[in-house]
């Protein structure tokens, strides 16, 4: 074989060599990337569980534990509603029927921001045009419940986020800045899921967080088997390619006897 074949073959293998190495890496990755969003998932819905369970703890118990993160907690609050200017959270459905979350400010004894109580869902109507009568429940009263996120969306379409100019104030998508701006007071980062058993909501069926880590674990089975699938594809070529350039080899020495 001559020196500028021998470089050729030299050059190709290590290139390819690199580029299987390069995929396998990148499939392994994600495989593992995957089984760290299925733990992720797992020690969430373990936090879910743990904290669902527990007995509400008062507001200022919440406020002085200002170490822990505050979602699922449950929580007792005291105060009233700022019932003149309610929320309309389109675009949820129960039972397959479309409607609104009706999200309520609710000023907490003792000041600091508004909390935006979840009293429920109600149904759409005849139309969007026509927006549904809320009840307003006035005076001091306390609430049990529990804090999450609001919804997340997963492609927010501009001004979603802004709420309609007459109350109640239909929004696409609930914004803590935005609703705080809306009200001209600040208002917490996460929601207020009444509990089902206050009278003064609406349909309420606040599902347990199911956040499906399987799915994470079988989408990385999936990228490991096509690492390892590649890698014996590349061991493979490996073989066969030094099988064949050493048959060449031969095949020149045996050439260059007859000449």
């Amino acid at each position: 074989m001559s020196a500028t074949r021998t470089r050729k073959y030299t050059v190709l293998f290590f290139l390819a060599l690199a580029l299987w190495l390069v995929l396998v890496w990148a499939l392994s990755e994600l495989g593992m990337w995957q089984l760290r969003r299925a733990a992720e998932k797992q020690a969430l819905m373990a936090l879910y569980q743990a904290r669902v369970e527990r007995e509400p703890v008062t507001w200022r118990d919440l406020q002085a534990d200002a170490a822990s993160d505050a979602r699922f907690r449950r929580v007792r609050i005291r105060g009233e509603y700022d019932v003149s200017r309610q929320f309309l959270l389109d675009n949820q459905v129960l039972g397959g029927e479309a409607g609104y979350h009706v999200l309520t400010p609710f000023l907490i004894d003792g000041g600091g921001p508004y909390i935006l109580v979840n009293r429920g869902w109600i149904p759409l109507g005849a139309s969007r045009a026509q927006i549904p009568a809320l009840s307003e429940p006035r005076g001091t009263r306390e609430l049990s419940g529990a804090l999450e996120r609001f919804p997340a969306v997963g492609l927010i379409l501009k001004g979603a986020e802004i709420a309609g100019e007459t109350w109640p104030s239909v929004v696409q998508v609930l914004d803590a800045d935005r609703i705080g701006a809306r009200l001209g007071k600040s208002v917490y980062a996460l929601q207020f899921l009444l509990d089902a058993g206050v009278a003064e909501g609406y349909a309420r069926e606040w599902r347990p967080l199911d956040l499906r880590p399987e799915k994470n674990k079988a989408y990385a089975f999936q990228w490991f088997s096509l690492a390892a699938l590649t890698a014996g594809y590349a061991i493979l070529w490996l073989v066969r390619g030094g099988a064949r350039r050493k048959s060449e080899a031969a095949a020149e020495v045996e050439n260059e006897k007859h000449v």
